[in-house]
């Protein structure tokens, strides 16, 4: 079995157009702040504190249909790492970034996966200090791969994690099929481990987990796949086989070392 190409699902960082004859009052006021209230449009119209703690979301946020849970404001103290609740529809997808001083870090630094109602949001931070942590979205039934700019969270970290630390890759599958990963979500295995894996993945028949040449059925109870196995040093890709597919998608990557 081959595996598939080693890359995530890369968001364009891609403004939106529009200006305020065409842009709803509730959208509008997310970057622009008119100087007299009364052309907010809105009602009751916002303070300038507020403006200012509001979360920086973009016109992607209202036409995906996103709700904030968890974190209503722009700046986030945080310590090693982070994890942010979003609503979203279930027609819609979400990826993140990390950013620090304007560059990203990375797909190992963030982690979205699907919750019963949205998304959560996954962070770690390599190292004390400030990060942008901007979260991207799209419809389903999107031609293409194209994820639009929706939000960004600063964030201050107290302190870093283990230089190790990490995520596994999440392919374009994972996100597609609205899989899930229990547990924790480390990205670098200990190679000669036995570890335990358990991933929720609805709709599928059949999913393998490969590593050191060798494939691996993860049984099944109903749409959770779980099983204990040893890991070889290497890539460590889980697969899986939907209903009316012949072939295997790749839904996760980690490493063992």
């Amino acid at each position: 079995m081959a595996f598939p190409p080693r890359s995530r699902i890369h968001a364009p960082i891609r403004a939106a157009s529009g200006g305020p004859a065409t842009t709803a009052p509730e959208v509008f006021v997310c970057d622009h702040l008119p100087q007299n209230p009364r052309w907010q449009l809105l009602d009751p119209p916002i303070s300038k504190d507020e403006y200012l703690q509001r979360v920086r979301v973009r016109p992607p946020f209202f036409e995906c249909g996103l709700r904030l849970v968890s974190h209503s404001s722009a700046a986030i103290e945080a310590d090693g790492s982070l994890a942010v609740t979003i609503d979203a529809p279930a027609d819609t997808l979400l990826i993140a970034s990390l950013y620090r001083e304007g560059q990203d870090l990375g797909e190992r630094y963030t982690f979205a996966q699907r919750d019963a109602t949205g998304y959560v949001i996954h962070a770690i931070f390599p190292a004390k200090g400030a990060y942008v942590l901007r979260v991207f979205a799209r419809r389903a039934d999107t031609p293409g791969d194209e994820y639009q700019w929706a939000l960004d969270y600063a964030v201050r970290a107290r302190c870093g994690e283990d230089r190790l630390a990490g995520f596994p890759k999440a392919y374009g599958a994972f996100l597609t099929h609205n899989c899930r990963v229990e547990g924790s979500l480390p990205q670098r295995l200990r190679a000669g481990d036995t570890v335990d894996f358990c991933v929720t993945v609805p709709s599928a028949q059949d999913v393998l987990l490969a590593t050191g040449g060798s494939l691996v059925r993860l049984p099944a109870e109903g749409c959770r796949f779980a099983g204990k196995v040893p890991v070889a040093p290497g890539p460590v890709v889980i697969f899986a086989k939907f209903a009316g597919g012949s072939a295997y998608e790749g839904l996760l990557e980690y490493t063992a070392q």
